[in-house]
């Protein structure tokens, strides 16, 4: 298995699209000139999401969207 990263745009890849392929599929494709071998790590990175930290300013208020179990039994007991 190798990795390649599409060096053109075409119609049916992005630039810079990295895939992961055959041996001999990715030997054909580096030949047509639209593709580079990368690393594994370089395909791996693209699969792994990065963490992204929430911070909460003061004074921020988180929109509900819904009502809390508390609220709804509160709800019912004013109704009856």
């Amino acid at each position: 298995m190798k990795c390649i990263k599409s060096v053109k745009q075409t119609k049916q890849v992005n630039l810079g699209e990295i895939i992961r392929t055959t041996d001999e599929d990715a030997m054909e494709k580096v030949k047509g000139g639209n593709w580079a071998y990368v690393s594994k790590m370089e395909w791996k990175s693209l699969k792994t999401t990065p963490k992204v930290e929430k911070k909460e300013f003061e004074g921020e208020v988180k929109e509900k969207k819904g009502k809390s179990k508390k609220e709804l039994k509160l709800e019912k007991k004013s109704k009856k």
